[in-house]
């Protein structure tokens, strides 16, 4: 049986995940998923692909409103909480050439990451009035929070596991950074399915997710093991790029439990 072995949140985007019994969907996909940002001087958006130290960052929301940020690499931790942002610190950033209107998280919150980068930084919430359209292109009423271009990410374990056959230290889902993680179907049976239900949510698998360096990234050292990204062109790569993992937009709000049954529709 196809089930759910692995539910993870991202509150702030490419620090590391929170993993979860069960996770809520709202309109942008998990609630509270990536909806806050870090932007350079410049406001374009900062990840672990220039900045591979991000994977060290721990965030987690410690209430309903709060976001609490912290590293090894920094003695004091950051708390922001989005209902005291306010209003008149509306800037646009960017992402992937889109224009976002977000709430600027203030001066404690720039110095912190910018101490820690070593650059000019600053950080951004996604207001609950902030609507992000999927990936321009495509044909989608769907709306995303600040993940790179869609609500959710899936990856099965037997893809891992065939992954990790050719690798000679093994890697986690994590590397992937998905949300959904499912067990119990053969290696990339995924990439045939267009549609289906988990509970009682369906989902229209929009497009194969193509991938950058940051699986190569060590979440535990923020080292670059380049053999990761050997094996996947070797293995995944098509049309000048390279694949692993579904990208998914789902049709309904909802709640998804671990242990779930997954239905494939088509």
């Amino acid at each position: 049986m196809i089930k759910v072995s692995g539910l993870y949140r991202y509150p702030l985007k490419s620090v590391r995940g929170l993993k979860h019994e069960q996770i809520a969907l709202d309109t942008r996909g998990v609630s509270m998923d990536r909806r806050w940002m870090v932007v350079d001087e410049n406001g374009c958006f900062v990840t672990q692909r220039k900045h591979a130290k991000m994977c060290l960052v721990q965030a987690s929301l410690n209430d309903e409103d709060g976001l609490l940020v912290s590293t090894e690499g920094l003695e004091s931790s950051l708390k922001v909480r989005s209902n005291e942002l306010s209003t008149s610190t509306r800037a646009y950033v960017e992402i992937w050439g889109q224009q976002i209107a977000a709430q600027d998280c203030g001066e404690k919150a720039a110095k912190w990451w910018s101490e820690y980068l070593g650059k000019p930084c600053r950080m951004v919430f996604m207001a609950d009035d902030c609507v992000r359209p999927v990936y321009p292109g495509l044909n989608q009423p769907a709306t995303v929070s600040f993940a790179d271009r869609f609500p959710l990410l899936l990856i099965s374990e037997s893809s891992i596991d065939f992954l990790n056959q050719h690798l000679s230290r093994p890697v986690n889902a994590l590397r992937f950074r998905p949300n959904i993680v499912i067990s119990g179907c053969d290696a990339f049976e995924e990439d045939q399915w267009k549609r289906i239900r988990i509970g009682d949510v369906e989902f229209e698998l929009a497009e194969p997710c193509a991938r950058c360096g940051i699986p190569a990234i060590n979440p535990e050292d923020a080292t670059i093991e380049k053999q990761v990204l050997t094996v996947l062109n070797q293995y995944r790569r098509r049309d000048k790029q390279v694949y692993f993992g579904q990208n998914l937009i789902h049709q309904s709000e909802g709640i998804i439990d671990f242990g779930a049954p997954v239905e494939i529709l088509a």
